[in-house]
């Protein structure tokens, strides 16, 4: 490069995925639920590092069922303001992706991957028998942030999903 005040700057991104699933350990069903508009959000941790959430991979055993995929910020206990939402998605029986349509940011330290099932029929989330569940993971709420509740004792899934952040 030639000239006063000029450099080559190069950049590059640091791109890390945080998985919830058990690596080699067989599905044990899939979750969902019997009502329609109800999302079941699982929270990732990230400590003090800000990330960019850009994309997410799961798993389903049905074909054809309605869904959102949203990305909430974290508080303390539930998850708080909405970061992403993808709008109407249709599943598919196996792997399934999302890329963001823009990467969002987390600042808190904890961000959630919520899934809503728009329809009254299971959309079966696959997921991996858990016993005990770890706790501070898995919510249901209607994305409402008054109505978000852990999922108590009876949730003993843990859903397989891998999240792709980029360490800023």
């Amino acid at each position: 490069i030639t000239g006063n005040n000029k450099a080559r700057a190069y950049t590059s991104n640091t791109y890390k995925t945080i998985n919830q699933a058990v690596t080699g350990q067989a599905n044990g069903g899939g979750a969902g639920f019997i009502s329609a508009g109800l999302e079941l959000a699982m929270a990732h941790s990230t400590g003090d590092c800000d990330v960019y959430i850009s994309k997410v991979n799961y798993f389903f055993g049905t074909t054809g069922q309605q869904y959102e995929l949203k990305v909430y910020e974290g508080t303390d206990t539930t998850p708080g303001a909405l970061l992403y939402n993808s709008g109407t998605l249709v599943n598919t029986t196996g792997a399934n992706s999302h890329t963001l349509t823009s990467p969002v940011k987390s600042t808190t330290g904890k961000f959630f991957i919520a899934f809503r099932q728009i329809a009254a029929t299971n959309f079966s989330l696959q997921f991996q028998s858990e016993v005990p569940v770890r706790r501070g993971v898995y919510y249901t709420g209607d994305g409402t942030q008054a109505n978000w509740g852990e999922s108590g004792s009876g949730f003993k899934y843990n859903v397989q999903v891998e999240t792709t952040v980029n360490l800023d």
